[in-house]
């Protein structure tokens, strides 16, 4: 029997899109043998074959750092007890690519597996939180250097590169990309009970995520002198408390970081999704589009990357190219809040393309093939 090894730098419990993606491509391999190392972020029983290390906050470097050593060390130590026939490294965290080619010379098939854009890097907008920002751009500028070298020689070394989107698949020099897309749980994510917006209540504005520095919350700043509107913000970040003084002024809602068991219920009750993002960055397609979805919520984004042409294509939401163009829309729905009705069958389109089934299917199905091409070329 196969065995195959996942490793992850924030693994446990389930609580954002990394777990999300790549613990239902585990399940997707059910099987083979199975183990999983990683980062944990809350007490509590660790999942049968998982190996876990206490993971600290990012808005401690030097802590952070030294965990992103003792995670590689421990996956070299977890790979050549349990002998894979597969590693799949996750790479949410740029730095683990450090320990990428140890790994494949433990494993016949190393995988990465990029959920975001290489271009998301930013070391002087992370370092500006600690530093000046003159020292924190050139400090920063050193290590995005530094990192591309690491990716280069990493990508190098993998026999498979999976990724999240078309986007990242283009920005992958590797004669092996295949894109799995990260997918929604369409079980869990379903508006059982939606609540449609009529006018008579506040229309209700989400943003789901962690509150990144590519993220532009300045466009809501025209939203001040229109009544009736809410903001909520889910989820848990370094720039969370400077996002709250730009939204002075709006009605705004901080929810924290939720389960995904519990998202589904708090989202019935949103009206639009919203995430606006710097551009020439954007090579991802954000997950919460996926759970917005899923949830017949229209999605509202600017003209930028990927996720402009996600909404564009699937026709899940609007695309605004300006301030004043997301005003005039959301004043649009204020007069007419019917409009909103035309996304009612969103979760069946989600259920259609989207599905975590559907990335489980195609990721069971690469390694199947990979072999497959692998025995007759030995043969």
């Amino acid at each position: 029997m196969k065995r195959i090894l996942f490793v992850l730098d924030e693994l446990f419990p389930v609580r954002g899109a990394p777990q999300v993606r790549i613990q239902n491509l585990y399940a997707g391999v059910s099987s083979f043998v199975r183990a999983a190392v990683g980062g944990r972020l809350a007490e509590g029983e660790e999942p049968q074959g998982f190996t876990l290390i206490k993971r600290p906050s990012e808005r401690s470097p030097l802590a952070f750092i030294l965990f992103l050593v003792r995670l590689g060390r421990l996956s070299l130590r977890k790979a050549r007890a349990f002998k894979p026939d597969f590693i799949l490294l996750s790479v949410p965290k740029y730095e683990m690519l450090f320990f990428a080619p140890a790994l494949r010379k433990l494993a016949p098939t190393l995988i990465l597996d990029f959920r975001d854009s290489l271009a998301f890097l930013d070391y002087g907008a992370y370092l500006s939180h600690f530093l000046p920002g003159s020292i924190a751009n050139k400090i920063g500028g050193l290590l995005s250097r530094a990192n591309r070298v690491l990716q280069e020689r990493a990508i190098r070394s993998a026999t498979l590169v999976t990724v999240a989107n078309e986007g990242i698949r283009r920005s992958i020099a590797h004669p092996n990309v295949t894109v799995i897309p990260n997918g929604v749980d369409t079980e869990t994510f379903k508006p059982v009970g939606k609540s449609w917006y009529d006018g008579r209540r506040p229309l209700r504005l989400a943003y789901l995520g962690n509150f990144a520095e590519k993220d532009l919350f300045t466009w809501l700043s025209g939203l001040r002198g229109i009544e009736g509107i809410e903001i909520h913000l889910i989820g848990e970040g370094r720039n969370k408390v400077k996002i709250a003084s730009e939204l002075s002024g709006l009605q705004v809602v901080f929810h924290g970081s939720m389960g995904h068991d519990q998202l589904p219920r708090l989202l019935e009750q949103m009206d639009l999704g919203f995430i606006f993002r710097k551009p020439g960055v954007d090579q991802s397609i954000p997950v919460c589009f996926f759970e917005f979805t899923a949830m017949n919520i229209p999605s509202v984004c600017n003209e930028t990357g990927l996720m402009a042409e996600f909404v564009h294509e699937n026709g899940v939401g609007y695309v605004v190219r300006g301030e004043r163009e997301l005003v005039s829309l959301i004043e649009g729905l204020r007069r007419d809040p019917n409009q909103l009705k035309q996304f009612k069958e969103l979760h069946a389109l989600a259920e259609r393309k989207f599905s975590l089934r559907a990335s489980r299917e195609k990721f069971a199905s690469l390694l199947e093939s990979f072999e497959e091409t692998e025995r007759a070329q030995n043969e």
